[in-house]
């Protein structure tokens, strides 16, 4: 398996319309490259760091990723982290305002093994 995580750097880099182009061409080239195993995206949680990550349209790179999980017909998933732990502060999940802790990471691994069976 491979997973392809929304990071959190990529809105200072790229417009959600970019990141999608981005990501289709990273699939593409995977796939030329010999890779035929699932791939899965990972729609992470919002960090919550400071004030001006709340102007980012988190919502806008989330959805190019369920775009191309939807009409990819080469073994590509889709899984929204962020819809299955909160965001920091909030909830046992977090090391610090970006990264999982152990229980997070549990949590990750316990909802990929769900989605890939």
């Amino acid at each position: 398996m491979l997973a392809f995580e929304y990071g959190y750097n990529d809105p200072e880099y790229y417009t959600p319309a970019e990141f999608g182009v981005a990501l289709r061409q990273l699939i593409s080239q995977t796939r030329a490259n010999g890779y035929s195993g699932p791939i899965v995206l990972v729609g992470m949680p919002q960090p919550n760091m400071a004030p001006e990550w709340k102007s980012k349209d988190w919502g806008a790179y989330l959805a190019e990723m369920k775009a191309i999980a939807a009409v990819q017909s080469n073994n590509v998933a889709y899984i929204g982290l962020n819809n299955a732990m909160p965001a920091y502060p909030n909830g046992p999940y977090w090391a610090d305002t970006v990264h999982l802790n152990e229980a997070g990471c549990d949590l990750a691994a316990q909802l990929l093994t769900n989605v890939l069976g």
